[in-house]
């Protein structure tokens, strides 16, 4: 009986020796891939740890030879083992760190206490308090990122409260419309209004005031922003030049957060929030896309998990268990931290002076008052804002080398003692002041500012007073 003929060897030699070279070219585009113009040069992106991975999988195939089919059995069972216990370390890790990072009650009854200006006894027997402070609650919990000056309020449209698309607070009566007289009002949370309805804000008695002075639509446009120092406020100036846009004037009131954010973390000229904004960069990085959409592989390791537990634990003992791992270092104050904030302030002027000078517009820069200095008649409540204060030392440093150098310096107007003979209560805390302030304020502005719109409003102003 004839045997069949037998069957082929499979060429098992040939088989590994070209999987063998494959891996190895796979493997060194990985690995030096950017020298020919392949992947970024910036770290081995997710892309490219994929490919080294491959080739390192076609190598052991290669050496496994005609055991493939038990050796893929094995590293498959391995590999299914590896995710499953790195999926259970992730879910334990985020179970941890929740219990870890979750604020202790008394951090969350603090974190939940009112803002100090809704204790000020202003707002006895004022029956649109509640409503006012649950607006402002919910307007001042949500922000938009905006690039360079960081944050602007989401919009919101309350009763009392309301915020545009652009994150601006809204000025009752503006008229916008073309050929209108444009002042644009920069600053912090007192510029933005806090403590005041929509018609009871700085920008809101300026825009009354220059309407019956002047012959022409007015719109005056509130560019405050809770918290903001005038680094901020002289970047938004600039990224509305940049889009075309022009105002007649630009009025810049401030002053207490540029002290207060060097108060904070020892350094003039910074904004606030910044060890929570620098932790996001520089303690947990957000994923940034290479080459082809590669993602380098320490970011993917540094957004896990296990990775901030890790971080979380291996932190240095602080005395405070649950403190952020990026802490500021206290309070500071010191003759040249006073001199190094009021020369950032003045930098800031020049620089604004020389946009309107080149832009063809008017700027002044208006240095605003508060319960820690000058000469105003304290009431009860404003007493015991400014005792509780510690801040004040620092905020007499800055004050006192403002006060010398103000005179010199044309479109800089210093509003220290504009309450000097004002008895009544006008502070809802240290420096935010009630509608009735706002107006004392506006003012002010325009009988120091009489520039603005050639005087006319400076005399409508102290008309207004004499009624």
């Amino acid at each position: 009986m004839e045997q069949p003929p037998p069957s082929p060897t499979f060429p098992w030699r040939a088989l590994r020796i070209a999987l063998a070279g494959i891996a190895l070219i796979i493997g060194a585009v990985a690995l030096w891939g950017p020298r020919i113009g392949i992947g970024s040069p910036n770290g081995i992106g997710l892309t490219r740890w994929t490919a080294l991975l491959f080739a390192i999988a076609l190598i052991g195939a290669a050496w496994a030879g005609s055991r493939i089919a038990a050796a893929y059995t094995t590293t498959a069972v391995l590999l299914l083992n590896t995710i499953l216990v790195i999926v259970a370390m992730e879910l334990g890790s985020a179970v941890v760190l929740f219990v870890l990072e979750r604020p202790q009650p008394e951090l969350a009854r603090i974190q939940e206490r009112p803002d100090p200006a809704e204790a000020s006894p202003y707002y006895s027997g004022r029956p649109w308090k509640a409503e006012y402070w649950r607006e402002f609650g919910q307007a001042a919990s949500h922000y938009k990122y905006h690039p360079y000056y960081l944050w602007r309020m989401a919009p919101f449209e309350g009763s009392l409260i309301r915020v545009d698309s652009a994150g601006l607070r809204k000025t009752p009566d503006a008229d916008c419309e073309t050929g209108a007289f444009r002042l644009w009002f920069f600053g912090g949370s007192t510029a933005w209004g806090l403590g005041a309805p929509d018609d009871g804000t700085i920008p809101a008695y300026l825009e009354g005031l220059l309407r019956e002075a002047i012959q022409k639509p007015v719109c005056v446009v509130n560019f405050g922003q809770l918290g903001f120092v005038s680094t901020q406020d002289l970047i938004q100036l600039e990224l509305e030049l940049q889009a075309g846009r022009r105002p007649d004037v630009a009025v810049f009131y401030g002053g207490v957060n540029d002290i207060v954010t060097a108060f904070q973390y020892n350094r003039a000229g910074v904004h606030w929030n910044l060890p929570s904004i620098a932790q996001k960069l520089e303690a947990r990085p957000e994923p940034h896309a290479g080459a082809a959409g590669a993602l380098p592989l320490h970011d993917l390791v540094a957004l896990s998990n296990a990775y901030r537990l890790a971080k979380w634990l291996s932190r240095p003992d602080t005395g405070d268990a649950r403190a952020p791992a990026y802490r500021y270092e206290g309070y500071f104050e010191s003759d040249t931290l006073a001199d190094a904030v009021v020369s950032a302030y003045l930098e800031n002027r020049r620089i604004a002076t020389a946009l309107g000078t080149a832009y063809g517009f008017k700027v002044e820069f208006v240095w605003q008052p508060n319960v820690l200095v000058g000469a105003k008649p304290l009431t009860a409540a404003e007493r015991a804002a400014r005792d509780r204060e510690p801040i004040a030392a620092l905020t007499r440093k800055v004050y006192q080398r403002l006060r010398n150098v103000a005179p010199q310096i044309a479109n800089l107007h210093d509003l220290t003692d504009v309450f000097a003979h004002d008895t009544g209560l006008v502070y809802l805390d240290w420096h935010h002041l009630t509608p009735e302030g706002n107006d004392s304020i506006a003012h002010a502005i325009l009988r120091a500012t009489p520039a603005i719109s050639g005087g006319e409003a400076n005399r409508a102003a102290a008309q207004r007073e004499r009624r």
